[in-house]
């Protein structure tokens, strides 16, 4: 059977007017906070962003789902028009393994993961101001020991400052290994003074006591017989003779 040459004619420009229609692509997914290695602490909320890409589809159009440990955590997630996803996540012991799907209209799928170290819990360290007991008076001479107790679950390092609200930081100290903080201060400006032990950890958490003590001068009504000048109205008056 032979072809009429108008014939093929006709069906080459036909062809030509009919383009092929490209192939859809799958979308992309891009996690960009947290980081891959990041830490997390049990029982806080992590928020957790990505941004969907395709050439084909707003990304109105797709529909994002975040899972954490194989169980879903955000799912069918319209992104925003700029293409962020936002969803948050409980952290748990154990966990951390972070996956995002994304599928467009023609169900195609893209994706992304991350893995986060997830920790315990800070704890606030326990502390105690000991001595001297609340109400103690000193003579203005006098050195003053301040004694208290500081410990923290998490075996942290723990910062011990003690002040006063008179005369400001007295000094800085730790605990020992049984938790017990000692450190001699003194002499102190004469007057009611509120003393404060300030425990801190290295994530920031605190603990704090206080007591109220009062500095007098002492029975010669000297504050300190190489420098300071007794009071005239509260001195001792010198003996006649």
């Amino acid at each position: 059977m032979l072809t009429s040459p108008r014939l093929v004619i006709a069906l080459a420009l036909v062809l030509t007017a009919c383009p092929t229609t490209p192939d859809n692509l799958a979308p992309a997914f891009t996690i960009t906070a947290p980081s891959d290695g990041s830490l997390a602490t049990a029982g806080h909320g992590v928020e957790l962003v990505g941004v969907v890409d395709d050439p084909d589809d707003v990304p109105e159009a797709l529909r994002v789902t975040w899972s954490a440990d194989g169980q879903p955590v955000c799912t069918d997630l319209v992104p925003q028009p700029d293409g962020r996803s936002i969803c948050t996540w409980v952290a748990q012991l154990g966990g951390g393994a972070i996956e995002v799907l994304v599928t467009d209209p023609a169900g195609l799928t893209g994706g992304a993961a991350i893995a986060i170290q997830v920790q315990e819990p800070n704890h606030e360290p326990a502390c105690s101001f000991d001595a001297p007991a609340d109400g103690s008076i000193f003579q203005a001479s006098s050195t003053i020991t301040l004694q208290g107790a500081a410990t923290d679950l998490d075996d942290d390092a723990l910062q011990v400052v003690f002040t006063s609200s008179l005369d400001e930081e007295l000094g800085v100290t730790e605990p020992d290994g049984a938790g017990a903080v000692e450190l001699v201060v003194g002499p102190l400006s004469l007057g009611e003074h509120t003393l404060t032990m300030a425990v801190t950890d290295p994530s920031g958490a605190s603990c704090s006591g206080q007591v109220d003590i009062e500095v007098i001068l002492d029975d010669t009504g000297h504050i300190d017989p190489d420098t300071d000048v007794p009071d005239p109205d509260t001195a001792a008056p010198p003996s006649e003779g």
